[in-house]
C-alpha cells in the first residue's frame, strides 16, 4: 500500500492473513503477529476461552513437537478485519479496472 499502486493491495492482504490464525497442539504451534494482536482464542481440556490483545509490537512463534501443550485454536481479529478490507479493496480496484477498460474501447 505504501507503493500507492494497486498490485501493493493482494501481497499486503497476504501478509495480514498469515497473521491470522492462531494454532498450538502438541504436534505443531503458530503464532504470528506484526503490528496490533486482538486474538480470540479457544483452549481445550480444560476448555477455557478468552481473549488476548497487545497493542503494539511483533512476534512470530512457529514449534514442532510440543508434548503436554494444549490444543489452542484463534483468530486474531485486527489481523483478519484489516485482511478482509484490503481483499475488498483489491475487489474495487479490479472492477474499475474492467470499467476503466470497457469504457475506454
Amino acid at each position: 500500500m505504501l507503493e500507492g499502486t494497486k498490485k501493493a493491495l493482494y501481497p499486503n492482504a497476504v501478509f495480514w492473513l498469515a497473521q491470522t490464525p492462531l494454532l498450538q497442539t502438541p504436534v505443531l504451534a503458530y503464532t504470528a503477529f506484526c503490528g496490533a494482536q486482538l486474538q480470540v482464542f479457544v483452549k481445550l481440556s480444560p476448555f477455557e476461552a478468552g481473549i488476548s490483545s497487545s497493542l503494539l509490537g511483533a512476534q512470530f512463534g512457529m514449534g514442532i513437537g510440543q508434548p503436554g501443550a494444549r490444543i489452542t485454536v484463534g483468530v486474531n481479529l485486527f489481523a483478519l478485519c484489516v485482511s478482509l478490507w484490503l481483499i475488498q479493496k483489491c475487489k474495487r480496484a479490479e472492477q474499475n479496472l474492467i470499467l476503466d477498460a470497457t469504457t475506454s474501447a
